[in-house]
């Protein structure tokens, strides 16, 4: 995710946070200045685990960041940042989410 600033994050429950994909890879930039390591994001549809609460019912609705494998389907109370649209949930994979 994109924090406030522009820069890469893990998704958290956190708003100001913009979805635009999965990071490919793990970066650690730790040491470095904001902007010094890039992420590689891919778009495309992906599973994400559901926090218990994502229906069928929410199918075509936004998908909402937990932590950066779980998701949600409302923003907890103006909690947390929209990802990208829940397009199926199965008990087996969890939760499709397209960015």
């Amino acid at each position: 995710m994109l924090n406030a600033t522009g820069y890469a994050e893990p998704a958290t429950t956190a708003t100001g946070k913009k979805g635009l994909g999965r990071v490919t890879e793990a970066v650690s930039n730790a040491s470095g200045a904001d902007g010094a390591t890039l992420v590689a994001v891919e778009r495309g549809l992906f599973a994400y685990a559901n926090d218990g609460t994502v229906t069928l019912a929410h199918v075509g609705g936004s998908a909402y960041a937990v932590d950066d494998q779980t998701v949600a389907p409302d923003n907890g109370g103006g909690s947390r940042s929209a990802v990208g649209t829940i397009r199926d949930v199965d008990a087996n994979n969890g939760v499709w989410v397209e960015f």
